[in-house]
C-alpha cells in the first residue's frame, strides 16, 4: 500500500510531487467543470496514454488509520495528563491532519480508461 503510483500502461512510476499535482488538477477541475468523465483525465508524460486516478477506497483506509490514531492519542493524552489543555488537543489533530496530507499520494492508484464504455478499469 504504501508505494507510488504507476502508469497503467507502461508502468512509469510517478514522483511524490507529480501525483500530488494530478490529484490536485483532479480535485480542482471537477469543482469546475463539473464534468466527472473529463476532469479525471490526464495522459502519462511517458507513453501519452490517458489514465485516471482513482483514490477513494484507499484514501478512506487511510482517513480509518488516521481517525483512530488520533482518537487514541487524544484519549490517551486525557486520561494520562488531567490538567492537560484544550490547545495542545487542537494541535495534535492538526498534525495527523498534515500527517493525512503528507500520506495521500501512497493511496492514490491510476487506472487504465476503456473509451467505449469511458469508464475505468
Amino acid at each position: 500500500m504504501f508505494k507510488l503510483p504507476v502508469c497503467p500502461h507502461c508502468g512509469t512510476i510517478y514522483r511524490y510531487k507529480d501525483v500530488r499535482k494530478v490529484w490536485g488538477e483532479d480535485i480542482k477541475n471537477t469543482y469546475k467543470t463539473m464534468d466527472h468523465n473529463k476532469a479525471h483525465n490526464h495522459t502519462c508524460y511517458h507513453c501519452q496514454k490517458e489514465f485516471r486516478a482513482q483514490s477513494l477506497p484507499d484514501a478512506l483506509v487511510l482517513v480509518l488509520m488516521i481517525v483512530v490514531l488520533n482518537i487514541g492519542t487524544l484519549l490517551f493524552m486525557l486520561s494520562i495528563m488531567t490538567d492537560l489543555q484544550f490547545g495542545w488537543l487542537f494541535v495534535i489533530t492538526f498534525l495527523y491532519i498534515a500527517l493525512f496530507n503528507v500520506l495521500l499520494p501512497f493511496f492514490i492508484k491510476f487506472k487504465k480508461i476503456d473509451k467505449k464504455k469511458n469508464y475505468y478499469y
